[in-house]
């Protein structure tokens, strides 16, 4: 919130959340709404084409939203597994994006996790079953060991995340570059996005 409320900030794409924004009609029309080809991370592919088109957002400090999650594990577990699903159309749809989201970071993480991550997912391929009887492993590791949880929702959701991955890898034509690529990089995910389509024109400010 400090580096996006500083006087000097400049709004980057994919940073743009849509649970409280505002925008003339015009401009939204003119841009072009959200994408319906995307079921998750749809506002910042619009972010992506608002920073294309050179409009400015600014952040009004004062606009607060409070945002309800009323999943429970097994829901989240799903809602990441579809994140990890459409990481793989948005980075082909947009591959200047690829250093700068989650999918990038495949081999980030300790060589012994990794080696037992794909063997669950490679476990989720071959039983249909395993992502749901683990998030009731999970659920069971809520009651039993309430102070370690982080690690494990941490370590779960990661799966989770890879399982969307290598779900939509297999679905997906076109994909081995991507997926070559995904497994080869080395490099730590980057935080500061500039657009990489072409160079934005002047920024239209919207009031």
């Amino acid at each position: 919130m400090v580096r996006l409320s500083s006087p000097d900030y400049r709004f980057q794409g994919l940073e743009f959340y849509s649970g409280n924004f505002s925008i003339r009609g015009d401009v939204l029309r003119e841009t072009g709404s959200f994408n319906t080809k995307y079921s998750v991370s749809e506002d910042s592919e619009l972010g992506l084409r608002m920073t294309n088109a050179g409009i400015e957002v600014v952040l009004e400090s004062g606009a607060a939203a409070m945002q309800y999650i009323e999943k429970d594990f097994p829901g989240f577990a799903e809602y990441i597994i579809e994140r990890g699903k459409i990481s793989v159309p948005y980075t082909l749809d947009y591959p200047g994006t690829f250093p700068y989201r989650r999918i990038c970071v495949y081999n980030i993480g300790s060589l012994k996790w990794r080696l037992f991550r794909n063997g669950l997912v490679w476990m989720s391929g071959i039983f249909p079953q395993f992502p749901a009887l683990v998030a009731r492993l999970v659920k069971r590791l809520e009651k039993i060991a309430p102070g370690r949880m982080n690690r494990y929702y941490s370590l779960s959701l990661d799966y989770y995340f890879w399982l969307g991955v290598s779900t939509a890898l297999k679905q997906m034509k076109d994909s081995n570059e991507l997926e070559s690529k995904m497994k080869s990089h080395r490099e730590p995910r980057c935080n500061d996005f500039i657009s990489t389509f072409k160079p934005a024109p002047e920024p239209e400010r919207v009031l």
